[in-house]
């Protein structure tokens, strides 16, 4: 379980429950938008120009055709991601303005055939958040095994100190979102909630066709940290889920 509690931050101590479910839960990045955001006016080409000056400085070029500025959300080009362990990764960034002076950078990471990997960092400045993705490998995302191989996405955010919540000018930590497992028969994906008081979702499917009826003790042999399968729905086959609590992220 060294692993498992390395890619998920999963607390050993608490006892998930395992679900089956027909259909995964998707899951979200970031606080839903106030009506007033919603109403914000689309990107004018002025402010555009502005936002992307860090990214266009450092190769990246913006794809207006696939950019929403109604919904203040600019695409860039996919751009080669080199790396010596993970080849032919291919990266796309995202920023989204929800509200004035506000921003949110997505890096999405993949190679033909394998699975995606997502970075988020949010905040004020288009350039510092660019800074921080950047400052994240790709081998903080990915692990290959035999069979296997596994996608990690995470969050950047401040650190909290001892005593409270994070300060201006606090050092950063990357919070797992969620991952994907990948095999040739099988696909694992985990979701975690944010929030102090984090839970996390399991759901185990077929790459082809739909999953046969599983064991209930399926996840409870690994330990008393996971519970039996608890059938949702009465017909089989189902993919599964499992439910898990997560203790707060560590720095």
């Amino acid at each position: 379980m060294n692993r498992w509690a390395r890619w998920t931050g999963l607390a050993r101590g608490a006892r998930p429950r395992a679900l089956l479910a027909s259909k995964g839960v998707a899951v979200r990045s970031g606080q839903p938008l106030s009506a007033s955001a919603a109403a914000l006016p689309g990107l004018t080409h002025h402010q555009i120009l502005d936002l992307v000056a860090p990214f266009t400085r450092r190769g990246y070029r913006v794809d207006m055709a696939a950019s929403q500025r109604q919904q203040r959300r600019l695409l860039f080009m996919p751009v080669a991601h080199p790396d010596d362990r993970f080849t032919g990764l291919e990266e796309t960034l995202q920023l989204h303005s929800p509200r004035e002076g506000y921003y949110r950078l997505q890096r999405s990471l993949q190679r033909p055939g394998g699975p995606c990997a997502r970075l988020l960092a949010e905040g004020a400045q288009p350039g510092e958040l660019l800074d921080r993705v950047q400052a994240v490998a790709a081998g903080e995302h990915f692990e290959a095994g035999c069979g296997f191989e596994l996608a990690r996405s995470l969050r950047v955010e401040p650190a909290p100190t001892p005593r409270g919540p994070a300060l201006a000018g606090a050092a950063l930590q990357l919070v797992p979102t969620d991952a994907l497992v990948q095999t040739d028969a099988l696909t694992l994906a985990l979701q975690i909630t944010s929030g102090r008081s984090r839970s996390a979702q399991v759901q185990l499917q077929a790459r082809q066709g739909r999953l046969q009826p599983l064991p209930e003790d399926l996840l409870a042999v690994l330990g008393w940290d996971w519970s039996l399968l608890s059938p949702l729905w009465a017909r089989w086959p189902l993919p599964v889920a499992a439910a898990a609590a997560a203790p707060p992220p560590q720095g």
